[in-house]
Formats: structure tokens, C-alpha cells, sequence
């Protein structure tokens, strides 16, 4: 048997979920590119290579590995295969949905399932589709709707190695299996780092460059670059990984907190949700475009644009009212501003806050864009901080005036996963329209053949970027939240006594998998639930640890063999 299928489960075939990617040119017109969504590695079924289904077959995952399976890290690559998922199951049991030019993600589904992290796959080869960014636009349709507090639809790019690392150590998957993932967080929960198994929690994390196009719910949206002085995937441990329990959560490889723009956050509360100026009651065009000093593919990165197109309006960014940083987007100057005023929301004492500037800023952010991206779809919630960085009041402990310290309109008690998954399983996102470019293309016409197809911002709004500029002017989401969502989260929610509930994280399952079969494993996980930790930026280490020793409290209770 070829050696690269011993690392690939052989008893599902791998059908990825069509997500058409429609490339544009400048002299106008967008051709339909047959690209295709792969789920990240570690939500996958982890068995005995080559053996028929039966006990003793699974190898386990972080914390959890079978001691007979995986005694050391290259032996545990070596015995262990990811399977296949067919199109029925990736809709069944993983909730990743086709709809028309795009793909809808469930938050909950079977109770076993929350969320997924989804790669863009080539359409010509097995590898990732790898995108470079400087002096192109990206643009893309949203539903974030039914997305409260505490839930996160995200859209972005991170550094991963085209293959997936396919060839290193072990590695005989590669990307087609959804191996390969890193952050700038150096996540430590990645199973297999650079084709070896990850043995030791806690120990070694997967560090990379990132790039948040789009984090948001209904109630909040950032956009944020993440630098790392390390050039691609780069495995981390001590004080590399940015470890905050160790207070070197600046001297890490990667800024973790990135310049960020949050609407919210920059001071704007009456821009971005239920509503607003832009309406998340309805889809959203979103159009990130990334400029160079000379307009040039290879100048210098200098600024990250954002502008939205809904009803056939086209909305710009809203304007900072943060005393002392002024601008509507990213650039080195704004960033630097930025750290200046949110200084007293630092997460740590130690180290250089200013960790943007540290890593290079955007000229490293454009060196990583030109080695190339692996554009990343996700749907998570947040055991460890319940999205408080994302859309309410973070460091907590700080007064709310402080500036940078509200980051969004929602209680800081509300958004734990365990009450969001029992009271609002049927919530989901929807990305769709799926468009890359040179600047100014991607809301032309998408041709399909001979047949030119208009994108549905440009049905609305004839030609390019044309129509009504929007501003802000509407009423603070501060007092819609209160109308809307006051009484019904205050009705619902007594925190007092609220059971964590998740013991499993969304992407890595932490469980040694039990029993004969699938169904089996699928029982198992349905007992543990499905922990909800970032799928573009994941928390730190103590997040981490906590949950690996709950389950290590309850490992007598499991069949580990």
C-alpha cells in the first residue's frame, strides 16, 4: 500500500463541500475558480491505521493519547490515520452546510458538534489554496444574525504551509486532511506539530502569522493583524509560545493582541449591529482591501481598508473617536496611536505592550501576505473568556471608561457556551460570493461562461462602488441591546451556579476516543460536549490547562483502550 494512505483513514472517501472561489481582474468580470472547504484535522475520526473498525482502534488526542498506539510522538504519527468524512457526513454530523457560491456552518449539531474550522482547498492539487494580499481586495457575503453574545463567525488567513506539512516527520495526510494549522496565539491543542504527534500538553504550540479578516457576531466586529518575527509555521515552546500564565505573554514569537478595529471598541457604538449602519438583522458584504506605499503587488504594505455594501449602499468605515488616535482603518500609525491610549487594558505587566510594532507591523504583515495565506472559515464560541474581548468589557476589572476597555454592548456575564448551546443550538452562520482581486474589482460582474452573472451588491447598486455612502447616525447599540435583549437574557440566565458544561474544545477533541466504531466515538464526544475555544486566535495556556485537568479527573470513568 502507497505509504502516503497509511496516514489516511480508508473507510469513508474525503468529499470536500464545494466553496467557489471567484477570482477577478482589473479590467473587470470575476471566472468562477472550483475551490472546496477540507475540516481542520483534529475534529477528525483518529484511528489504528489500517485497521478494520473495532475496540482498541482509536488513538486518542491531546491528553488522552493510547499508551499502546502512541508511546512517543513519531510512533503515534506513524500508527494513527485521519478519516475520510463523506458529503452526508460532513452536513449530518459536522453541520457544514452547501448553500448557492458559499457554505453555511451550525453552531450545534446532534449536541455533539459546535461550530467547525473550515480551509480553503486548490482546486487543481491537494494543497490549500494560498492567496497573497498586498494590492488586492477580498470580498465576501455574511449572515451573522442569529449570532448573540458569546458566538463568533470568523473569516480569516493564517500562515500555513500550502501542503499541510505533508512529508515532514509522519505527516502522509497533508492538507487534504486539514493538517497543518497555527496562529499567532501558538495555540498548544494542535495534535500534530511539524509530523509528530503533540505529546505533552501545554508544552508546544503552533505559532504563525494571522490575519482576522472578519470576527463578529450580531452584537460586535474586529479586524485585526497579528505579526510574528518567526517566517512561516513555526513549532514554539517556553517562553517562544507567549505563555500569560508564565507573564511572557509579550515576549512570545507573535503579537497576540494585534492592531486591531473594532467599531465598538474605537469608540463608534452606533455603527455595527442589530440595526445600525450596518444591519446585522440581514447579509452583509464585507470588502477588505490591502494597499501598498506605491500601489504596486511589491511594495510595501501600508494600509488594511474596510468598507461594506448592503441595500446597495455602500458603507465606510467608521471613524475613530478615541482621544488620540485618528483613522478608519489599519496602518502603523493608527496602531501605534492605539497603544497609547488602550495601554491600561494591557493583559500582562510584563513585556512591551506594543508588540505590533515589535514584530514588524505591517511590513512584516505584507512579507508574510507575499510567502502566501491559507484563508480559514469558522463558526466557535469561548469557554475561557465567553467573547468578552470581542463584544463586552475586557480586562474586567478595569472601569468600563477606561479607554479600549469596552469592546462591545453585551454583559459581561452573558455568552458561556453552555447556555448559548442549550438555549440557541439552531443558531449558524453563512459565508457565500466568495471574491479575491486587484483593488476595485471583486464587485464587478461574475462570469459564468459566456454568461455574465452581476453579484448581488452590484444587482443592488449598478456599476463599481457605486451608490449612497452610509454613515453612522443611528441610535446607540448600547440602549438597543437593553431593548432587544435586556429581559430576555436577564429572564433566562442566573450565573450563580452555572456549570462550565464543555469539556471539549471546537477543532481539537481532548478525549481518547472509545469503543468500535464511529458511532461510538460520536457517543463518547456527546457525553463530553464540544469546547468552544477560538478557531483564529485560541486562548492561552491556562484556558487550556483547565480543561486537560478536568478531563484527567474524569479519566478513570473512560475506556481508554
Amino acid at each position: 500500500m502507497d505509504r502516503r494512505r497509511r496516514a489516511r483513514g480508508t473507510l469513508s472517501e474525503d468529499q470536500h463541500p464545494p466553496m467557489p472561489l471567484w477570482v477577478c481582474s482589473a479590467e473587470g468580470g470575476c471566472l468562477s475558480e472550483a475551490t472546496s472547504l477540507t475540516l481542520d484535522a483534529g475534529r477528525r475520526w483518529l484511528h489504528q491505521a489500517n485497521a478494520a473498525k473495532g475496540p482498541g482502534g482509536q488513538c486518542g488526542g491531546q491528553g488522552f493519547w493510547n499508551a499502546t498506539l502512541c508511546p512517543d510522538e513519531m510512533i503515534c504519527t506513524a500508527n494513527c490515520a485521519l478519516e475520510g468524512i463523506s458529503s452526508a457526513d460532513y452536513a449530518a454530523q459536522y453541520g457544514v452546510i452547501g448553500v448557492p457560491d458559499g457554505v453555511r456552518i451550525n453552531y450545534v449539531t446532534h449536541e455533539t458538534n459546535v461550530g467547525s474550522r473550515l480551509y480553503l482547498m486548490d482546486s487543481a492539487t491537494e494543497n490549500y489554496k494560498m492567496f497573497h494580499l498586498k494590492n488586492r481586495e477580498v470580498a465576501f457575503d455574511v449572515d451573522i444574525s442569529t449570532l448573540d453574545c458569546g458566538m463568533n463567525a470568523a473569516l480569516c488567513f493564517v500562515e500555513m504551509e500550502a501542503d499541510g506539512g505533508l512529508g515532514k516527520g509522519n505527516n502522509r495526510a497533508g492538507a487534504k486532511y486539514g493538517l497543518g494549522y497555527c496562529d499567532a496565539r501558538c495555540p498548544y491543542e494542535v495534535n500534530f506539530i511539524d509530523g509528530k504527534a503533540n505529546m505533552q500538553p501545554g508544552t508546544a504550540g503552533a505559532c504563525c502569522t494571522e490575519m482576522d479578516i472578519f470576527e463578529a457576531n450580531r452584537m460586535a466586529a474586529s479586524m485585526t493583524a497579528h505579526p510574528c518575527s518567526s517566517v512561516g509555521p513555526r513549532r514554539c515552546t517556553g517562553t517562544d509560545c507567549g505563555d500569560g500564565d508564565r507573564h511572557e505573554y509579550y515576549k512570545g514569537l507573535c503579537d497576540k493582541d494585534g492592531c486591531e478595529f473594532n467599531p465598538f471598541r474605537m469608540g463608534d457604538q452606533s455603527f455595527f449591529g442589530p440595526d445600525a449602519a450596518v444591519n446585522t438583522n440581514r447579509p452583509i458584504t464585507v470588502v477588505t482591501q490591502f494597499l501598498t506605499e506605491d500601489g504596486t503587488d511589491g511594495g510595501e504594505l501600508s494600509e488594511i481598508r474596510r468598507f461594506y455594501i448592503q441595500d446597495g449602499n455602500i458603507i465606510q468605515n467608521s471613524k475613530t473617536s478615541t482621544i488620540g488616535v485618528e483613522g478608519d482603518s489599519i496602518s502603523n500609525p493608527v496602531c501605534a496611536a492605539q497603544k497609547n491610549a488602550f495601554i491600561e487594558t494591557r493583559a500582562d505587566a510584563e513585556g512591551d505592550y506594543n508588540q505590533f510594532a515589535a514584530k514588524g507591523g505591517l511590513r512584516a504583515m505584507g512579507e508574510a501576505f507575499d510567502r502566501g495565506m491559507v484563508l480559514t472559515f469558522a463558526l466557535w464560541d469561548d469557554l475561557g473568556n465567553h467573547m468578552k474581548w470581542l463584544d463586552s468589557w475586557q480586562p474586567d476589572k478595569l472601569p468600563k471608561t477606561t479607554p479600549g476597555a469596552l469592546r462591545g454592548p453585551c454583559d459581561e456575564t452573558w455568552g458561556t457556551p453552555d447556555w448559548l448551546r442549550k438555549t440557541e443550538p439552531g443558531a449558524y452562520t453563512q459565508f457565500s460570493n466568495l471574491r479575491f482581486g486587484p483593488i476595485g474589482s471583486t464587485q464587478g460582474q461574475k462570469m459564468d461562461g459566456a454568461e455574465a452573472v452581476q453579484s448581488d451588491a452590484v444587482a443592488a447598486a449598478p456599476g463599481i462602488y457605486e451608490g449612497e455612502v452610509v454613515g453612522p447616525g443611528t441610535p446607540s447599540l448600547v440602549e438597543k441591546v437593553e431593548e432587544h435583549d435586556h429581559q430576555r437574557h436577564h429572564r433566562t440566565r442566573r450565573r450563580k451556579g452555572v456549570p462550565t458544561g464543555a469539556l471539549v474544545m471546537t477543532g481539537i477533541t481532548l478525549l481518547a476516543v472509545t469503543g468500535a466504531t464511529f458511532a461510538a466515538w460520536r457517543r463518547q464526544r456527546q457525553r463530553m460536549d464540544m469546547r468552544g475555544f477560538n478557531n483564529c486566535a485560541l486562548p492561552d495556556a491556562r484556558a487550556f490547562r483547565q480543561v486537560v485537568d478536568d478531563l484527567e479527573d474524569d479519566r478513570e470513568t473512560m475506556d481508554l483502550e
